[in-house]
């Protein structure tokens, strides 16, 4: 699908942006580092977090 709107429209962004919004991957990796890094500039203020959920 992403190659057939590179090859139709020209565009990569076009067809990354297919990528990004059809594959769950970059969602399901980018949320527990978010949470971690949250956790971890926190940590170095001096604020306890004793888990993500409060962060989401």
């Amino acid at each position: 699908m992403a190659g057939g709107s590179w090859i139709g429209t020209g565009e990569i962004e076009r067809a990354l942006a297919v990528l990004v919004v059809a594959t769950p991957c970059p969602l399901i990796l980018a949320a527990p580092v978010a949470i971690v890094s949250g956790i971890s500039r926190c940590a170095r203020r001096g604020v306890l977090i004793k888990g993500g959920a409060a962060l989401e």
